[in-house]
């Protein structure tokens, strides 16, 4: 196993050149709260080449991003990262196992990556709009199965 540490700020670092010597990696990292959705979708966009990604949210941001259709905090969050992964919280985290202690819980959600792709995002985002849209926007989304798992909503309406 090898692992490497770089100390940069992830937002700037060029992420290509990681590409360019690792034909696959795994990403496992305690983000700060104020960019960790950012940095999530930032890993989604380069997901053909990430194995997997094993990140810690404040609990209510994992909980969106698991969300199943219908709940109240089933939303963009919760569509995209279904979509390109299929996310699990492992465990959750009090505020008392940090210092100082945050006045939130967190999470550890794990994401094994989807292999097949599909472009859908755009719809996404279009139909959820920014503001923190939630799925009763939408007058009808029908599930799309690979078997039994769900690998995405078409939206219909």
């Amino acid at each position: 196993v090898k692992v490497e540490v770089i100390p940069e700020d992830f937002l700037a670092y060029d992420l290509r050149s990681l590409e360019e010597r690792f034909k696959k990696i795994k990403v496992v990292a305690n983000l700060p709260y104020h960019i960790s959705t950012e940095v999530m979708f930032r890993l989604f966009r380069e997901r053909q080449w990430i194995e997997s990604m094993t990140l810690m949210f404040q609990k209510e941001v994992a909980d969106r991003i698991v969300a199943g259709p219908g709940s109240k905090t089933y939303g963009v969050l919760s569509v995209l990262a279904q979509l390109y992964s299929k996310p699990k919280i492992s465990f959750k985290i009090p505020p008392h196992s940090f210092y100082p202690p945050p006045k939130v819980w967190s999470a550890v959600v794990h994401f094994e990556m989807n292999k097949k792709l599909i472009i859908f995002g755009v719809v996404v985002l279009i139909v959820f709009g920014k503001g923190g849209g939630k799925a009763r926007q939408i007058e009808k989304e029908v599930p799309i199965y690979k078997g039994k798992k769900i690998i995405g909503y078409r939206v219909e309406g």
